[in-house]
């Protein structure tokens, strides 16, 4: 109906052949961002392993957080590969939309920084792909909610580049890039589609983030109908059955 005519169906773990590349779409891995299991009961996050015609070799693990183990794994199935990229952060609410206090909101971004970012060193250690690529979904909030900033848990360059020097992985290399941003695979040699971004605080990240302050949320201009109606009875059942199966998994009976 889109107008497409040409439709490839791949299947998980199957490496399938297409206009000369090898590609494996990797299913989705056991847990969620958080490392807890993950109630979704299909595969919605996949990764990717893309084998070049010349055997260069890219694994791309980005939005399905991997575990140490399934690293492991994807290593021992699929050899080193020339690029992984790799997450060191995500783009979640926690902790600076919980009702926790100034100072233990602080404490706990700065834990959760640490975390993502051992986790990527871990992560690149075991992997010893030629050229790392971190990835995370860099943003800033502006309007009323700037002051939300000084809580967000992602890893500056500048943390990320002191870490990987710490113990950079052996025969790897990092390699930071931006949209359009060319990787040459021979040498390592990055071309710039902008000069190259300069590394901030989160300090730094949190001043420009107040310069937005005053600006509007578009989401306040969303009008909800009078004669809209939500099926609250469906959804109220829906959310306990949820509740219990996770209660049941992890033995949680509250009383």
């Amino acid at each position: 109906q889109l107008g497409f005519t040409r439709i490839v169906e791949f299947e998980l773990g199957e490496p399938t052949e297409i206009d000369g590349v090898e590609v494996t779409i990797l299913n989705q891995f056991a847990t969620a961002g958080g490392g807890y299991e993950d109630e979704v009961n299909y595969a919605i996050d996949t990764s990717m392993v893309v084998r070049d015609g010349d055997g260069t070799t890219l694994l791309n693990v980005v939005d399905n957080p991997i575990t140490l183990q399934a690293a492991r794994e994807v290593v021992a199935q699929f050899g080193r590969p020339d690029v992984a990229i790799l997450p060191y952060s995500g783009a979640s609410l926690f902790p600076h939309a919980f009702a926790y206090s100034d100072e233990e909101k602080d404490e706990r971004t700065r834990r959760l920084r640490e975390q993502k970012v051992d986790l990527f060193m871990d992560l690149a250690t075991i992997i010893r792909a030629r050229f790392v690529i971190p990835a995370a979904g860099s943003y800033v909030m502006g309007a009323r909610l700037a002051p939300y900033n000084r809580w967000l848990h992602q890893a500056t360059p500048a943390q990320l580049r002191d870490a990987w020097e710490a113990r950079p992985p052996a025969d790897s290399l990092l390699r930071p890039l931006g949209p359009g941003d060319v990787l040459d695979t021979d040498g390592g040699e990055v071309s710039r589609s902008t000069p190259e971004r300069a590394e901030f605080t989160a300090d730094e990240r949190l001043s420009y983030a107040l310069t937005l302050a005053d600006r509007d949320l578009a989401q306040d201009a969303v009008q909800v109908p009078p004669d809209f109606r939500l099926p609250w009875p469906r959804l109220l059942s829906r959310a306990r059955a949820n509740q219990w199966r996770a209660q049941v998994q992890r033995e949680i009976f509250p009383h």
